[in-house]
């Protein structure tokens, strides 16, 4: 995943990737018919990717940065 997370950031540091928290993915799991479980979720290299790309933001991001439970505008 390093590739693709490079490519949001050339930099190659600072950066944040958001990602659901376990209850999520158990329900993921729960409910896909291709994965059972993490492993295989990430031995499937262009799954990962995608997911990957569309939760990464390039910037250093604490959840003190979003209080009330949204980023601002300039991310």
């Amino acid at each position: 995943m390093k590739h693709a997370l490079s490519a949001y950031n050339p930099v190659g540091d600072k950066f944040t990737l958001f990602l659901p928290d376990n209850e999520a993915f158990d329900e993921f799991f729960k409910e896909s018919s291709a994965y059972s479980n993490i492993e295989e979720l990430i031995a499937d290299f262009e799954f990962a990717n995608i997911l990957v790309r569309y939760h990464v933001v390039s910037r250093s991001i604490v959840t003190n940065d979003f209080p009330l439970g949204a980023l601002p505008d300039s991310c």
